[in-house]
């Protein structure tokens, strides 16, 4: 899966960095949860090439989902596993995997 810069925002949001990034699904898990997210959440009626997309009936139907709606999702799973805290959030667990990956010997410019 690529994440791919974005000019075309509703809100005019765009990442820090213009780069495309690869995001590796090669792991069985991964692959598995985007694919259920894709056959069973994802709303049947979407034609944008996003991935992630908002649902619901209401005014931002189909738009692509914000970072703010997935820091929501993210706290509302971790409060249903009871796992939540204040240093619990997406770009926390974003930078745990990156330190992961260095320690594994991924080397930093590939990060």
């Amino acid at each position: 899966m690529t994440v791919r810069k974005r000019d075309d925002h509703p809100r005019g949001v765009r990442g820090k960095s213009r780069t495309e990034r690869v995001v590796d699904l090669h792991e069985p898990r991964t692959l598995d949860a985007v694919s259920r997210y894709v056959m069973h959440e994802r709303p049947l009626d979407a034609t944008s090439p996003f991935v992630f997309l908002v649902g619901g009936k209401g005014t931002r139907r189909l738009e692509p989902l914000g970072y703010d709606a997935v820091v929501r999702l993210f706290a509302r799973r971790l409060d249903k596993l009871g796992l939540r805290t204040p240093e619990t959030t997406p770009h926390a667990l974003r930078h745990t995997h990156a330190t992961a990956m260095w320690e594994g010997g991924m080397r930093e410019l590939s990060l």
